[in-house]
């Protein structure tokens, strides 16, 4: 600090040193912001694997603590996918696997066409959780503008037990040698 203030006078010192400090720690706490936000946001998303079949498609979904729908007749949670995820891999028209599911969003209200698929994989934090029989309600358009994910996951598909639907769970890590 001594030479720098011998080079560059006391005076200017005297406000270039609090500048650079105030940068720096701005800086800093920039990055802190930013790290923290790019692990929160990633601790929303999850892989899923949609299993039917022969078929195995496999898309990056967010786990929507807003997503509160169910299956009127069933009472089984719904999964939200982007139709076309899936058109041209699974039928989408089998009469025993379609429903139609009653909805309403900021949007307006309005009634979506939903499958039943054999089986989901959620692949999340170490867990691999198996979903039986999983409803996935279909999404004519794109569910973000940038495609980040295509599917919203319902919470209750995450967890295990007291749910009215078939669901298993395990820790891959106990299964690593």
């Amino acid at each position: 600090m001594y030479a720098w203030s011998g080079m560059v006078g006391s005076r200017l010192m005297a406000h270039t040193f609090p500048a650079a400090v105030c940068a720096m720690v701005s800086a800093a706490v920039i990055v802190l912001v930013w790290n923290w936000e790019k692990e929160r946001r990633e601790k929303l998303l999850a892989t899923v694997e949609i299993l039917e079949g022969n078929v195995r498609v496999v898309t990056l979904a967010l786990i929507d603590s807003g997503n509160s729908l169910y299956d009127p007749l069933s009472a089984r949670p719904v999964s939200v996918v982007e139709r076309s995820v899936l058109e041209g891999r699974i039928p989408l028209n089998r009469p025993e696997k379609f429903r139609l599911v009653p909805y309403h969003t900021l949007g307006g209200r309005g009634v979506m066409q939903a499958i039943e698929v054999a089986e989901m994989r959620v692949k999340r934090e170490g867990q691999d959780i198996l979903i039986e029989k999983a409803l996935l309600g279909l999404y004519d358009g794109e569910i973000t503008r940038e495609g980040t994910y295509r599917m919203i996951l319902h919470p209750a598909m995450l967890k295990t037990g007291g749910m009215r639907h078939d669901i298993k769970s395990s820790n891959t890590r106990k299964n690593t040698v």
